[in-house]
């Protein structure tokens, strides 16, 4: 199967990054209006192009002459900010498409997000902005800014004490997380932004969009997304693709995970929630990394701002202190981060200048560091050298508040950072003047060990092949449709092999069937539609002779008659690990496939790892891999390892299916898949497939 495709710049958008000259409609002399503020930052931000007030109430605001109305405007505006009412907005763009303009930023909220008056209004604003061919963003927007060029077409008020310009994206469907998390927070820790955008409620320029052109841009560091929801997820993972042929990295805060946030979320903007465990799916399968809060988020946007990512999960831990190494040691550990053994370093005058320290990781440099700060540069850079580690923790307590210490320390600190291009983090407290030259290096200092551990892990690569991943849970209960069970559904799922079945009608001809298919064998009863057949008493097992045989089939014919539906088959017992196969449709991403250890692992364990169609061998097994339960497959405690590489096919070759049967094929369970230790000897024992109505056809 194919990857997925980037998704290309729609041309449409130039204007809306990239204006000339914007118009502000509804444009006001008085502080507290949303128009006042956006022509004030247009005009502070220093935005180089035309600004053009529009308001019929005054002939001059901020220095700039005022216009009665769009159409009475001297030139088209290739940006037009609407800071009118909600009732307002489709006749500012009646008239804006009069004048020739095509682009619109609709700030007012009162639509989809506040009910079914609002969701009229907002139908009615992009049917019209789509016929006259006008692209807008919003509405409930709080709109886009671009320090580079001054663009300030905002009317959020941390703008009002200055921008801090960088390299940070921000991407936000909460235009107040933008402003806070992605312009006022960040700018309290260092972190400068080149843009912020807020699609609003997305009626016609969206998340995807956004995502496509930011990731473009060659001055953007990281892209830094809060979202609440997709609307459209096919769109979103070509965004995703587009950001990974780029090399631009994307940093995730999903927001409404709780059910409680969840319905917070639907109020908001009228998103669906999705399913958080496929949302996890979808962004590790693009190699995108998910913060689990605010902290994460922004931590790993410094990270990534300052141009040193961990590419891997070794740390090295360094302390003045057991006590701190042990702590922080533990941190490392409770995040999966790895703490590689370290040689010594090759020259030992270190260890003969400090006796008491140990050179192994955690590295306790012990206080005798303070004496000999020269030592330091040395270790850090035999430890930074070093292939197996990726990033550095280094817990100095309260030593660089000392200034004869930190005129020492930072320097070879910062030297080494730019020698290595690893990050590093202090954990400690430094006076002010060590602070900032760190600061300035992209060294941040955390006074608090969990919060520098976490900004490592935050920032690390996912946890590799054969990690356990996070307890997600099962699919929901299959949905209405046209069930198909048995060897013709799985006749459907090409290159998913199936136990061999034999219909049996009457007693006397099992034991012949069995002994041609070879004991033990299974009796169940098919075509009754059930998805839970052992739940139902329809399956026996472990049948070894033709005594044990002829009572299964008794009973089960007993319950055929009862039932007056199915018929009664037999397979050979298939020995190997049992898994599970799944397919299920997302609301938002469509397809979804599902692999899992059978038995408790699934029912009690939620072991089960989740990826999107279409799914390459190398996909399938990390899925795979991921499981907690993997360990079974691998040979755990001297069994033989079973064939995993016919589990990699049978889940490829799911994904194919949802692909070839997309829109028709609703859900489907193969459960189990049993994985022989045989090569070939793999097989699905039971296939169920739930179809749109109407059938597969």
């Amino acid at each position: 199967m194919s990857a997925i495709e980037p998704l290309p710049v729609d041309p449409r958008l130039e204007p809306l990054f990239h204006p000339g000259s914007v118009a502000v409609v509804g444009a006001s002399s008085r502080p507290e209006r949303v128009g006042a503020r956006v022509l004030r930052f247009l005009v502070q931000g220093g935005f180089a192009g035309s600004i053009l007030p529009v308001n019929p109430r005054a002939e001059e605001l901020y220095g700039l002459r005022c216009h009665p109305s769009i159409t009475a405007l001297p030139e088209v505006p290739d940006l037009a900010v609407l800071a009118v009412d909600a009732s307002q907005a489709t006749a500012a763009v009646r008239e804006l498409a009069a004048r020739g303009g095509r682009t619109a930023i609709c700030l007012a909220a009162g639509f989809r997000e506040s009910g079914a008056a609002g969701a009229v209004l907002e139908d009615e604003l992009a049917r019209t902005a789509r016929e006259l061919g006008v692209t807008l963003l919003g509405p409930n927007s709080a709109g886009i800014r671009h320090t580079a060029t001054g663009l300030f077409a905002t009317f959020a008020t941390d703008v009002a004490l200055g921008p801090l310009p960088g390299s940070v994206a921000v991407v936000s469907q909460s235009g107040g997380l933008a402003g806070y998390l992605g312009a006022a927070v960040t700018k309290s820790r260092g972190i400068g932004y080149r843009w912020i955008v807020d699609p609003g409620n997305e009626a016609d320029v969206d998340v995807a969009d956004c995502l496509a052109v930011l990731a473009r841009d060659p001055e953007v560091s990281v892209i830094g997304l809060i979202t609440e929801g997709f609307s459209d997820g096919d769109r979103v993972r070509r965004a995703l693709a587009t950001a990974a042929a780029q090399s631009t990295p994307v940093v995730v805060l999903k927001i409404g995970t709780s059910e409680a946030g969840a319905r917070a979320a639907a109020s908001h903007t009228g998103a669906l929630a999705g399913s958080d465990r496929v949302y996890d799916a979808v962004l590790r399968q693009h190699g995108v990394l998910r913060a689990r809060d605010e902290h994460e988020f922004l931590a790993a946007l410094r990270l990534h701002a300052a141009g040193r990512v961990p590419q891997g999960r070794g740390v090295a831990v360094f302390s003045l202190s057991g006590g701190v190494a042990t702590l922080l040691a533990d941190l490392c550990s409770e995040r999966d981060l790895d703490i590689p053994t370290l040689p010594p370093p090759p020259d030992p005058a270190a260890a003969e200048a400090l006796p008491a320290a140990r050179f192994d990781n955690p590295l306790d440099l012990t206080g005798q560091i303070g004496s000999r700060p020269d030592l330091l540069e040395d270790v850090l850079d035999h430890v930074l050298g070093r292939p197996e580690i990726h990033s550095a923790v280094l817990g100095f307590a309260y030593m660089l508040q000392a200034t004869h210490i930190s005129d020492v320390f930072v320097p070879a600190i910062v030297r080494m950072a730019a020698r290595h291009g690893k990050p590093l983090i202090i954990t400690g407290l430094a006076n002010a003047a060590a602070e900032a030259d760190l600061a300035a290096a992209g060294i941040p200092v955390e006074p608090l060990a969990i919060d520098a551990v976490d900004a490592i892990a935050a920032a690390s690569p996912a946890r590799p092949a054969g990690r356990p991943g996070p307890r997600a849970s099962v699919p929901a209960p299959p949905v209405a449709g046209t069930v198909e069970t048995g060897p013709a559904a799985a006749a459907r799922l090409r290159g998913i092999p199936f136990v061999t079945s034999s219909v049996v009608t009457l007693p006397e001809e099992a034991a012949a069937v069995a002994a041609e298919l070879g004991w033990p064998v299974v009796a169940k009863l098919e075509g009754t539609g059930e998805a839970h057949k052992t739940e139902g008493g329809l399956v026996r097992t472990d049948l070894a002779d033709p005594a044990a045989l002829d009572v299964a089939f008794r009973a089960l014919a007993a319950e055929r008659d009862r039932r007056g539906i199915g018929q009664i088959v037999l397979q050979p017992q298939v020995e190997g690990v049992e898994t599970v196969l799944g397919l299920s449709t997302d609301p938002t991403f469509g397809p979804v496939v599902m692999v899992g250890l059978g038995g408790v692992f699934v029912e009690t364990l939620q072991d089960v790892a989740f990826g999107l169609p279409p799914l390459d061998r190398a996909e399938a097994a990390r899925a795979i891999r991921s499981l907690q339960g993997f360990p079974l497959l691998d040979g755990a405690r001297g069994s033989r390892p079973a064939c995993v590489e016919e589990l990699v096919d049978a889940v490829v070759a799911l994904s194919d299916a949802a692909l070839a049967h997309r829109g028709r094929l609703l859900e489907a369970d193969v459960n189990p898949f049993v994985v022989s230790s045989v090569p070939g000897r793999s097989a699905a024992v039971d296939v169920l497939l739930t179809w749109a109505d109407g059938g597969p056809e």
